[in-house]
């Protein structure tokens, strides 16, 4: 019996399987994985992060009643605390009013960004100035450090 063969001018066979791989799996490979948005819930837990510039580290504890309590820290210089008196969250959309503590002049006045996944980026604002965060929950963070620090704890003390 004879062999079908599929023969097109100027292209071999492997490159043909490939090229049909390539049709067959491009739907598959352009499509983009999206992450179960975050309900309310979700979101109002404890946020650690750091600024854009890496220079500040931040602390949000969002509460299920729609108000919270913020702190930054610069360096070994003493936190400084913000209250959320309000947050919004809707669509991976997150707003928040926050005001300062007596005194402060360049306390924080609004937070306001996206929550794609477990990251949250927001920019903060004040009176003439605005920085941009990356925060992630402490829930999910805190397990995977401790993991690390007991792996090297456990390395370090393992014998040579």
């Amino acid at each position: 019996m004879p062999r079908l063969s599929l023969v097109l001018p100027g292209l071999q066979r492997g490159r043909l399987v490939a090229l049909l791989l390539l049709i067959l799996c491009s739907p598959v490979l352009s499509a983009e994985k999206k992450a179960r948005p975050l309900d309310r819930d979700d979101v109002a837990q404890v946020w650690l992060g750091w600024s854009d510039s890496a220079v500040f580290v931040y602390r949000l504890d969002l509460r299920s009643d729609g108000t919270g309590l913020g702190a930054y820290m610069f360096s070994e210089e003493a936190p400084q605390l913000f209250r959320i008196t309000s947050w919004t969250y809707k669509a991976g959309n997150i707003d928040m009013i926050a005001i300062p503590p007596p005194g402060q002049p360049r306390g924080v006045e609004r937070l306001r960004g996206v929550i794609r996944g477990v990251e949250m980026k927001l920019t903060m604002s004040g009176p003439g100035w605005q920085e941009r965060l990356i925060l992630r929950r402490e829930k999910d963070l805190q397990p995977r450090w401790e993991q690390l620090k007991e792996a090297m704890r456990q390395d370090l003390a393992a014998p040579d």
